[in-house]
């Protein structure tokens, strides 16, 4: 790898860019499985944190009887 290849603007030959011969876009397993894992997170928090603001709302709620 040397400076002349950054210059002419090519990509180096070798490796992938993530497309198979026909130009389209092939995803791994590992990628997928690393997307979902990342989405089931987010839900899973999302709700966690949902409940514990309903639970936090309820304890201030007024009980109806004034001291």
């Amino acid at each position: 790898f040397e400076d002349s290849e950054l210059l002419d603007g090519n990509l180096p030959k070798g490796g992938s860019d993530g497309s198979d011969s026909n130009g389209k876009i092939v995803v791994s397993q590992g990628e997928i499985a690393g997307i979902v894992s990342a989405v089931l997170a987010t839900v899973i928090g999302a709700v966690s944190s949902f409940i514990a603001y309903q639970k936090k709302k309820l304890c201030f709620k007024q009980s109806g009887k004034n001291s």
